[in-house]
Parts: structure tokens; sequence; C-alpha cells
């Protein structure tokens, strides 16, 4: 299928998509009562594939979208596997996709700007910290075990990553630095970042969250720390040896605190564990004395079920037939296929949104640079760089010319179709994107978009290479808002005539 994926149609490629999502969510509802393990692997790769559906969607129909927007997508479809499952299949799903999201709406705010990257260090450490102390005592959970295993894997790589970027907060290497982010979203940032790893824990953890806020004070002060214990600013390496020093102890009393804690979690586990057996004993010789030893004759012996949280529930039968957690067959299964129909219909609002936005937004011919194509993925495509009219900007000199336009003339733009043109303004609103002003050999100042805008290409295309004279032209539908623009298709045309 691979090999022929570029020879199908647009509408059967977006189908076998819908079907993919569709399958393996039906498989697993069929199989929740006969075979429950294979049900939830099932599952978790119906989620998996709604991830491959919704990142496919824009490139079947060529539209470059909001990449942050399919990662929100993608955990929605990952929650309300949890909600109506609760399979640590799909609360793994959830619990890396929801803070991907959130990564990637922030990168994608922050573009361009400087002073962003603090709260999103702090959130990397406090949300790996989170996950790793999910399980108190000695709960059993699998979805709490699967937390902790995730954040037992992410702990170090998020805080070698934090500290890699806070020491590259004092960098400086050019004389102009980029516009700072509004205080409003960083306000928003810091709340979500700090407060919800934190009601997160008092949530999973109790009053027992108060350490949670600890390790908030201790990464923050560590970030802080990082960020300050060397500096570059033209050409000039700076280093503080206090500073650095604070770093490494900072590291070190994290380290020690993190054994100490895990000591005091598991001595904690094992006498909490040894209290509830023997109140589950009393409960259970205290109902064999109410109700007799024996039973009723003739009447089923009762059974009793372990909980997960390590209590006991009465049982009709040893020997009973319900699904997950002593759930009803049908009501797994009927909730398997609801998951399955929920999926699909988020990855068909995706393509419903997207054709309307090529039906009804406005369009435009734009010249284009070709720019280094550096997407990680398979197939062969193209990334552009848009050439605009620019109105009402001030173009800043440079010497030599337009050595630096790139850095100097870095600007905010709004971006208006008019008379079939797309054009950039200083002023206005909807769709907007950062640019940079260069001036042609003839005086004219036009604006160069500084986000490619990316264009698939089947694989047998044939693509002849530029000749003298001719230009890359591509079409491009502008969203209502948003800093992406759409790339529909693209032709080949001189610089005398359009086709």
């Amino acid at each position: 299928m691979a090999a022929h994926w570029n020879e199908l149609s647009p509408v059967l490629r977006f189908s076998l998509v819908l079907f993919l999502v569709g399958i393996f969510h039906v498989g697993g509802a069929l199989l929740a009562n006969r075979f429950p393990p294979l049900s939830t692997t099932l599952h978790a790769l119906g989620t998996a594939a709604l991830g491959a559906g919704i990142f496919l969607t824009a490139q079947i129909f060529n539209l470059h979208e909001n990449w942050a927007t399919g990662v929100l997508l993608w955990a929605i479809g990952a929650a309300a596997g949890f909600v109506l499952l609760g399979d640590w299949t799909q609360a793994a799903a959830l619990a890396v996709l929801a803070p991907a999201w959130l990564i990637s709406e922030w990168s994608v705010t922050t573009e361009w700007h400087s002073g962003g990257d603090r709260p999103l260090e702090v959130g990397l450490i406090l949300i790996a910290i989170c996950y790793l102390s999910a399980r108190v005592g000695d709960q059993a959970s699998r979805s709490r075990r699967t937390l902790v295993w995730i954040g037992g894997i992410a702990l170090l790589p998020c805080v070698g990553t934090a500290i890699a970027m806070a020491f590259s907060d004092r960098y400086a290497f050019f004389p102009v630095q980029q516009p700072p982010v509004a205080i409003s979203a960083l306000v928003i940032c810091w709340v979500v970042v700090v407060a919800g790893p934190l009601v997160l824990a008092w949530f999973l953890r109790g009053r027992s969250a108060w350490v949670n806020v600890v390790w908030a004070v201790w990464a923050y002060f560590l970030l802080l720390s990082a960020s300050y214990s060397a500096s570059v600013g033209r050409n000039e390496y700076h280093r503080s040896l206090g500073v650095t020093l604070a770093l490494y102890a900072l590291c070190a009393i994290g380290s020690v605190g993190l054994v100490a804690w895990g000591l005091n979690e598991k001595r904690k586990g094992a006498t909490e564990s040894g209290h509830r057996r023997v109140c589950n004993l009393r409960a259970l010789l205290l109902f064999r004395q109410l109700h007799g030893e024996a039973g009723t004759l003739g009447e089923p012996a009762r059974s009793w079920i372990a909980l997960p949280g390590g209590g006991l529930r009465p049982g009709s039968h040893p020997t009973q037939a319900d699904g997950a957690d002593g759930e009803e067959p049908v009501n797994a299964m009927n909730k398997g296929i609801l998951l399955g129909a929920i999926q699909i219909v988020v990855v068909l609002s995706l393509g419903a949104k997207l054709l309307y936005d090529r039906v009804t937004r406005p369009r435009a011919w734009v010249l284009c640079e070709v720019y280094d194509p550096d997407l990680p993925i398979r197939g062969r495509y193209l990334s552009e760089r848009l050439r605009m009219p620019a109105e009402g900007f001030a173009y800043r000199e440079s010497n030599p010319p337009n050595s630096s336009d790139w850095l100097i003339n870095n600007q905010w733009a709004y971006l208006e179709v008019r008379d079939g043109q797309l054009i950039a303004k200083p002023q206005g609103s909807g769709s907007a994107q950062w640019v940079y002003l260069h001036k042609d050999h003839d005086g004219t100042i036009v604006a160069i978009g500084q986000e490619p805008v990316l264009l698939f290409i089947p694989e047998r295309a044939d693509i002849p290479s530029l000749r003298t004279g001719q230009q890359m032209w591509v079409e491009v539908t502008v969203p209502a808002k948003g800093r992406r623009v759409r790339s529909a298709l693209a032709l080949r045309k001189t610089e005398s005539s359009r086709r």
C-alpha cells in the first residue's frame, strides 16, 4: 500500500485513513469479552492510527496547517479513549500528548520572540516529577504504574533539556534582539505550567502533593542558576564561579532528595499495604460470622474480587465473565465502538474544515524562493518561502546592502489578498506571520516569509529544474486567522507570462 500511496486519489486515501482509524477500535470492541489483552492492544493501535490520520489528512489535501492543532486533536482522541475505556495504554497516550500539545502551542506562539523559554523549562521538569510521583504507597493501578514509568524515563532527559535551554537564555550573539513575548501570554503560560502539574499531583496524591510544591521551587532555582552560570555576548564568554557551584549543589540536592523521597514512599507503601490487608481480613471474617460460614443450602458460593485500590467487592461467581475491571461485556463493546466513532469524527472534522477553507478562503498566486527542507518524513515535498509586495513598512539599510535583512528588517505582517495578489502590511487583522523586508535591484521593497510553506509532491511527478528567466509560483489559501498560509499546488512560470 505504501508503494502505491501516491497513485491513489485524495478521496480514496482519505477513506483508507478513516478505515484504519475505525477498524482497530471495532476489532478491539468485538474482542473485549473474549481476549481483553488483545482488545487493549487494538484500541491502542486505533489511537495511534488517529495521529497518523490527522497528519496525513493535511498531506492528502496538500494543506499546510498549524501542527499544534493536530497534536491537540490527537490528545482529544486519547482523552476520549481514557474516559471510555480506562486502559493504561490510553492513559499513556494522553499523558504524552497533552504536554506535547501545550509545548507545541507555546512554541508556535513564541516563535520569533524572546523570553518564552523559562516557563517551558520549568514545565518539563514539573510534569516529569508529577508522573514519577503518581503512585502513592502500594497503589497498584495500571494507569498509575504507567505514569510512574513515563516519569522515570522522562525525568533525566527533561531536566537535561531544561538546563540546556536555560544555558542558552543568556546567549546573545546578535546586536538586535527579537521582540519579547507578551506579558499576558507569559502570565497564562506560568499559570498553566505551575498549576497544571500541581493540581494533577494533588488529584493523584492528595495531601502528599506538598512535596511536589517543594520540587517546583527546586526546579525554578535550578534553572535560574543554570541561566546565570554562563553567558556569551559579542564573542565574549563569561562564567560565574559562585553561580556554577550553586548549580552543582542544586543538582546534588535533587539527586539525594529523589533517593530519600523514594525510600520514604516505599516504607509508607509497605505500612499501608499491611494495614489494608488486616482491615480486609477483618471485614471478611465479620461478614462470614453474620451470614454463616457456608451460606444457605443450595445458594451458589459467593466470591470476593480484589479491587485495584486494594479493597474487595463481592462477585456472583468466581469465574465471572466480565470485561476489564468487572465491566459488563456488552457495555465494554459499546464503549469501544463509540470510541472508534469519536475518533473518526475527529478526522472527518479536520478534513471538512480544510476543504471548507479551500473553497471559501481567498487564494492568490505568490512568487516563492526555495528553502531547505528538513522534515524527517518519507516522500517528496518542496519547502518554499513566499515573496510578497510590502506596503507601509520602513526599510532599514544595511552595509553592505541586503546583508542582514533577515535580522534588522524582521517584521510582523498581516496578509491580505487584493486583485489576486498576496500583500504584506504592518496593520490589519486576520492571518499574519513574521517576514523580513528585502530591497530588489529596482528599489522595490518585498516581504519574504520567515516560515516556509510545504508542498507535497507525488513520487512519480516530473519536476523539471528551473531555467534562466523562470520562476516558481505557488497558489496559496489564506486562512481566516493564524500564522500559516496553506499551499494548494505549484506551477513554474516565466517572468513575462502567467497561465
